[in-house]
C-alpha cells in the first residue's frame, strides 16, 4: 500500500430477494483474550417480525484457535447461560446460520461472550441479526463491543412515528455490575420523558423494546438518547435498533462515547 492518504473500506452484504443491505465495516483487529457480542436473538417481534442471528468468527492467526462462547439471556428472561466450545483452523472462519440453535436454545435473547483460550489472538466476530419473511431477509450488522463508553455515551439516531421504533440495549462489557441512567432528549438535547435506570450484571444484556412507549413518550422523531453510568465498576456498551414497522428492517446504532464530565455521584 502506498500513499500518504487514508481510507475507509467496507463491504455491503444484499439480499438477493428483497435488495435489503446490511453495511459490514473494515477493521484492524487486535490480539484479545475476549470478544463481546452485545445482543444475538432467535424470537418473535412485534408487527409478526421473526429474528434470527447469524455469526461469524474469523481466525486471524496461522495456528488453530480454541474457543469458549457462552450465551447469557437477556435480563428478566428466563434460563441460564449456556457454554459451547469451538475449535477455528487457521486463517478461516466460523460460521453459524443461526446462533441460537447452535446452542440448542429453540428462543432467547441475550449476549454472546467469547473467550480465547491460550489467548491472546487475532480473532474477530460479526453477527447478522434479521427477520426472515418468505420474501427474504431484512438484517442489521453487529460487530463485536469495545469497552470503551466511559462513563457516559450517546445513541444520535433514535426514532418513534408512525412506521418506526426505536430499541435500546445495554450490555455489560467489562465483568462488573452497572447501573445505566437513559434519558431520552429531543433535537435541541432537551429531555422528553423521565429517565430510565437500566441495571445490568457480568456480560448480560438488557434491552428495552420500544423504548418511547417504555418511557410513556409519545412518538418523537430526530431524537436521540444520552447514557450514564450512575452505578457499579463495569463498563457498558449500548446501541438503538431502529426498526421499519412495515418491513421489520432494523439499522443498528452503536453508542458513541461522550466528553468526560464530572461523574454524576461522589467518588469513594
Amino acid at each position: 500500500v502506498e500513499g500518504q492518504g487514508r481510507i475507509v473500506a467496507y463491504g455491503s452484504t444484499v439480499d438477493n430477494k428483497t435488495g435489503d443491505a446490511v453495511f459490514v465495516p473494515a477493521i484492524r483487529p487486535q490480539p484479545k483474550d475476549e470478544l463481546m457480542l452485545p445482543v444475538v436473538a432467535r424470537t418473535p417481534g412485534q408487527s409478526g417480525t421473526n429474528w434470527r442471528t447469524e455469526l461469524r468468527i474469523a481466525n486471524l492467526e496461522e495456528h488453530t484457535v480454541d474457543l469458549i462462547m457462552e450465551f447469557r439471556p437477556r435480563r428478566n428472561d428466563p434460563g441460564q447461560p449456556v457454554f459451547i466450545e469451538r475449535s477455528v483452523l487457521p486463517w478461516s472462519v466460523l460460521k453459524a446460520d443461526d446462533v441460537l440453535a447452535v446452542f440448542g436454545l429453540n428462543n432467547g435473547v441475550g449476549s454472546v461472550r467469547v473467550t480465547v483460550l491460550q489467548g491472546p489472538s487475532t480473532v474477530a466476530a460479526t453477527a447478522r441479526i434479521f427477520n426472515s419473511t418468505h420474501g427474504g431477509t431484512y438484517g442489521q450488522f453487529v460487530a463485536a463491543a469495545d469497552s470503551n463508553s466511559g462513563r457516559s455515551a450517546a445513541i444520535s439516531h433514535a426514532d418513534s412515528n408512525l412506521t418506526t421504533r426505536t430499541n435500546l440495549g445495554v450490555c455489560e462489557v467489562g465483568g462488573g455490575s452497572i447501573t445505566i441512567r437513559a434519558t431520552l432528549l429531543d433535537t435541541f438535547g432537551r429531555p422528553i420523558a423521565d429517565p430510565i435506570l437500566l441495571t445490568a450484571e457480568p456480560y448480560q444484556l438488557v434491552q428495552v423494546d420500544d423504548v418511547f412507549a417504555a418511557a410513556d413518550q409519545t412518538a418523537t422523531s430526530n431524537a436521540w438518547i444520552q447514557l450514564e453510568l450512575v452505578a457499579g465498576d463495569g463498563d457498558f456498551f449500548a446501541y438503538g435498533s431502529m426498526v421499519d414497522s412495515v418491513t421489520g428492517d432494523a439499522i443498528f446504532v452503536p453508542s458513541q462515547p461522550l466528553p468526560e464530565a464530572p461523574p454524576p455521584y461522589p467518588e469513594p
